[in-house]
């Protein structure tokens, strides 16, 4: 797959004195979060309902997953039997979009790590936080992605 390809040496040339493709690849991990195409919100930009941006914590109703979450199992992780657990912190726009991941604590492999955060600004859909007087405002919430194989 092209992907991994080009993430192996990505990975070997920010990591030039590693062993192994696989070896710099497994310890590159982006500090920087992963955005979708339209730039963050910043703490004072507002929704439409003129809230801002919020804790979890600071909503009246915290954003909540409308369902099951679709996460990608990269073909090459699963190949290499790659497992763990990714915990995001994203940012949940007013409309239930997820505008921002970034990863807190890393699976241990770039490659998971990624596609958790791709994963949730593709497909996730949250019912948007909620301010004291129900204007739906943008927040941040943590997630634990598992990756686990059967």
């Amino acid at each position: 797959m092209r992907y991994v390809v080009i993430l192996s040496v990505l990975a070997l040339c920010s990591n030039p004195t590693a062993a192994s493709a696989q070896e710099a690849e497994d310890t590159v991990l982006s500090e920087a979060p992963i955005t979708a195409s339209e730039p963050a919100m910043s703490d004072t930009m507002r929704c439409p309902s003129g809230g801002a941006l919020v804790s979890s914590a600071g909503a009246s109703e915290e954003a909540r997953p409308t369902g099951r979450m679709r996460v990608d199992y990269p073909r090459a992780a699963e190949s290499r039997r790659m497992t763990g657990k990714v915990k995001m912190q994203l940012v949940v726009g007013c409309d239930g979009r997820v505008k921002q991941c970034t990863v807190l604590q890393s699976s241990g492999h770039a490659i998971l790590d990624s596609s958790a955060c791709q994963s949730m600004l593709k497909y996730a859909v949250f019912r948007p936080a909620t301010d004291e007087n129900g204007n739906t405002i943008e927040s941040t919430t943590e997630m634990t992605q598992p990756y686990a194989l059967r």
